[in-house]
């Protein structure tokens, strides 16, 4: 970490990077709950933090579902990667 200056950071970072790294890759958000021992998914939610990139790569999903008229079925296709 020093000699690439990247600060150190503790579990609980971790587990934060761990819960978004997983739901950015599609990862069940039933799974993502169960591997960090949450009892909820509010608890997953609030772990999770998302790249800009990865918010503008799903603007463009959705723009591009919208203007196709095909929006139904949304969610599903993000989680499988549909792109």
């Amino acid at each position: 970490c020093n000699a690439l200056n990247i600060p150190r950071g503790g579990m609980h970072a971790f587990r934060h990077g761990h819960v978004s790294q997983m739901r950015m890759a599609g990862v069940p958000d039933d799974i993502v709950k169960r591997s960090v021992g949450h009892s909820n998914l509010k608890i997953t939610s609030i772990y999770s933090h998302y790249s800009p990139e990865f918010q503008r790569e799903i603007a463009e999903k959705l723009a591009t579902k919208m203007r196709s008229g095909l929006t139904e079925g949304f969610g599903d296709s993000l989680a499988a990667g549909d792109k």
